[in-house]
């Protein structure tokens, strides 16, 4: 999940302020300046690439321009959005434009599973295939794989805007069960291709054509120690979707089912999204933010015990596939994903534990900040602006589309592509889930599509199971 000061980045990338004295541009900042989020990235320890600025003018930063509430400058302080641009009524997505013209995600699978059963006829050939061969191939599965992933997608985000909803819920579950039925017909590819000699594999992708699927096809001989005979793999595909799918969507339904109960400003108690009573936390009235987090323990509390059990056992099918395809430790899957060693990511922990004085040091600085002798949990995340403000959808979309372009041009132009797209109206618990859900597209890129074999890690409950992991298992890196 994004630091606090990550958030800022996105937030405010070219501030102005007068904290901190401005550098010369350097080559990473882009056409526009981020000396702004520099400074906020240098209170992270891990930002050792960023000019070392000391912790608490980063923190005096965050009180004259309110980058906790994701200010631009102090004159937004003075700017009152009207109630529909505040409640960005009318918003949500489109997502027609996912089905590319089909009329509806069964029409996507179709054609997915007829090139499927061509691509089938290829079983036994794969670890002799030359190149010209084998690029067709990759262009063949790279196309199941966008066709898939836009059917698994469509169901996906229509699903994380009413996870209530029974027939969303039905439709998504039909697309996992077909799209898992599809990629089961493909798993031969990766473990022939896993099997075939280095040096043909060699010379194989010494071809230029294969440039774009190079990469890839050298990430999948790497999972050879662990993977399992075709039989064993498609099972656990199979009864993936009875399974950990399952299980991680029960528990992302019973977290969307949460509300919490704060007063407004009359007083009157209202039931609000989950969502709502984490982001008072960040209110600039103490005891706003400790009834806050009374009202957040308070939603908790009702199914403790059964989001307990389901993530327990998450943990123990993890343990299993451990077990089974013979990883080392309980971070190797998640390391050989992330084309890390273990040894790496056992250095990268042990620098953090030797270096907990920082975020220690963090927290006196924030509470000298808030004028507290010391902070209470409820304490840190908030604000310790002046002045706070409330930013309504227009504004919002300004900043965040100010911070991709000052990132980088290219990622720019596709943020403001996908907020071009037509949008359509939605429920309320629709829109507050589709906002949440405003990430910049990026299409499917040309790679295997096998089932996916489950080599997850234990994480947080927070921050992993509350992921809709309820996509179709058939995706690809």
């Amino acid at each position: 999940m994004p630091s606090a000061t990550a958030w800022a980045l996105l937030a405010a990338p070219s501030a102005r302020t007068s904290t901190i004295k401005r550098r010369p541009k350097r080559r990473w900042q882009g056409q526009r300046s981020l000396r702004f989020s520099a400074c906020l990235l240098a209170c992270d320890p891990l930002s050792s690439k960023l000019p070392p600025v000391d912790a608490q003018r980063c923190v005096g930063l965050a009180t004259d321009s309110g980058i906790i509430w994701g200010m631009p400058d102090s004159a937004a302080l003075d700017r009152t959005p009207d109630l529909a641009d505040l409640e960005a009524r009318d918003i949500g997505w489109e997502l027609n434009p996912l089905l590319d013209g089909a009329e509806s995600p069964d029409v996507l699978l179709d054609d997915a599973d007829r090139i499927a059963d061509e691509l089938s006829e290829l079983r036994g050939s794969v670890a002799t295939m030359e190149a010209e061969e084998l690029v067709q191939t990759m262009d063949r599965l790279a196309r199941v794989n966008e066709l898939v992933s836009r059917a698994g997608n469509f169901v996906m985000l229509k699903f994380s805007g009413n996870t209530m909803d029974p027939q969303i819920g039905a439709a998504m579950q039909a697309v996992t069960e077909r799209s898992t039925a599809i990629g089961t017909k493909l798993i031969f590819f990766e473990l022939e291709w896993a099997a075939a000699s280095d040096a043909h594999v060699e010379s194989v992708l010494a071809d230029e054509r294969l440039e774009r699927s190079r990469h890839y096809l050298l990430n999948l001989r790497r999972n050879r120690p662990h993977l399992l005979s075709e039989e064993a793999e498609t099972i656990l595909a199979e009864k993936s979707v009875s399974g950990v799918g399952a299980w991680t969507r029960l528990y992302s339904e019973e977290m969307s089912a949460l509300t919490v109960e704060l007063p407004d400003d009359d007083g009157n108690l209202q039931n609000l999204p989950f969502e709502a009573g984490l982001s008072a936390l960040g209110n600039a009235d103490r005891s706003k933010r400790a009834a806050a987090q009374q009202a957040v323990t308070d939603a908790l509390r009702p199914g403790l015990r059964t989001r307990a059990f389901i993530f327990n056992t998450l943990l123990l099918d993890k343990s299993v596939d451990d077990r089974l395809r013979s990883y080392p430790t309980w971070v190797s899957s998640r390391n050989l994903d992330n084309e890390a060693s273990d040894a790496s990511v056992d250095a990268l922990i042990e620098a953090v534990v030797g270096r907990y004085d920082i975020p220690q040091r963090w927290y006196k600085v924030k509470a000298e900040a808030l004028g507290l002798d010391r902070l209470d949990d409820y304490d840190r995340m908030a604000t310790v602006a002046d002045s706070t403000a409330k930013i309504g959808w227009e504004e919002a979309r300004s900043i965040v589309q100010t911070a991709y372009r000052s990132f980088s041009p290219r990622t720019g132009r596709g943020h403001r592509h996908v907020l071009r797209q037509p949008m359509d109206r939605c429920t309320y618990q629709g829109r507050q889930a589709r906002r949440r859900l405003l990430r910049l597209h990026r299409a499917p890129a040309p790679s295997l599509c096998v089932p996916q074999l489950d080599r997850r890690a234990p994480r947080r409950a927070d921050a992993s199971l509350m992921n809709s992991d309820t996509r179709p298992r058939v995706p690809c890196p």
